[in-house]
């Protein structure tokens, strides 16, 4: 837990990390359980937004792209590179990465980050929303 982290146990303290002191919504008050991570009343988070997490980072980069790119048309360049990039992208979305953005000549992908859709049950607000 994050706030034990930050604020370690001191002898003769009654504070334990491990106690969950966000068990009360901080919009409606309504008291929740331990283990929600949103409102069982007003949807509202429960926990803060960010967390630490492991995740492996993939950096792609093309080889000889500078040069390439200066000797084709901009034309040829990208007849050459989209096909490279759906390679890549699917070869991500394979192994349950995302990628996060496309830089020029390479990708960035991101591995063991979830992302949910909004019928996720982990989104409570995608699964009230009604159509």
């Amino acid at each position: 837990m994050a706030v034990g982290l930050l604020a370690p146990q001191r002898p003769g303290t009654s504070f334990d990390p491990g106690t969950d002191i966000r068990s009360r919504c901080p919009r409606c008050s309504y008291q929740n359980p331990s283990s929600g991570r949103f409102c069982g009343e007003c949807v509202a988070p429960l926990r803060a937004r960010c967390e630490r997490r492991q995740v492996s980072v993939l950096l792609v980069d093309v080889s000889g792209f500078t040069a390439m790119s200066e000797r084709l048309d901009p034309e040829a360049v990208r007849a050459i590179m989209d096909p490279a990039f759906e390679v890549i992208e699917d070869a991500v979305h394979t192994h349950d990465g995302t990628v996060n953005q496309f830089l020029g000549d390479g990708v960035m992908a991101l591995f063991g980050v979830v992302a949910c859709a909004p019928s996720c049950p982990d989104d409570p607000g995608g699964a009230r929303a009604t159509p």
